[in-house]
This record gives structure tokens, C-alpha cells and sequence, in this order.
């Protein structure tokens, strides 16, 4: 099950590896993750929806406030 390819990033546009973890649970998606095991979230790398997902909760807390 170790299968493995290179994608590039759809928000950094960079050429990444990224293997496969197996299923979720609906037992149809794959999951994808990168050398670090964190997941890719479909086209964009787990660096980069770290650093989305990090913005976003920085703009709702402030928008809270």
C-alpha cells in the first residue's frame, strides 16, 4: 500500500512528495500525506493548509473580539 507520487501545490506551486495512508472512513477517499505524515487536504500541501487554517483562526478570534 505504499504508494506514492509527486503533486504540486495548488497554492504554493511546489513539486511535493506525497504518499498514500490508506482510507477514510467512508472507504472511498484516499488519504494523503507527506513525508512528516501530515495530510494533504485534496490539491494543497500540509504546509500550506497550516498556514491557511493558522490566518483563518487568527481573523475569526480578532473578529470576535
Amino acid at each position: 500500500m505504499s504508494e506514492t507520487e509527486k503533486r504540486h501545490c495548488k497554492v504554493c506551486r511546489e513539486l511535493k512528495l506525497r504518499v498514500l495512508q490508506g482510507k477514510f472512513p467512508n472507504g472511498r477517499d484516499k488519504k494523503w500525506a507527506d513525508e512528516t505524515g501530515l495530510l494533504w487536504n485534496g490539491s494543497k500541501c500540509p504546509q500550506c493548509t497550516v498556514q491557511h487554517v493558522r490566518e483563518a483562526i487568527r481573523m475569526r478570534r480578532a473578529n470576535a473580539k
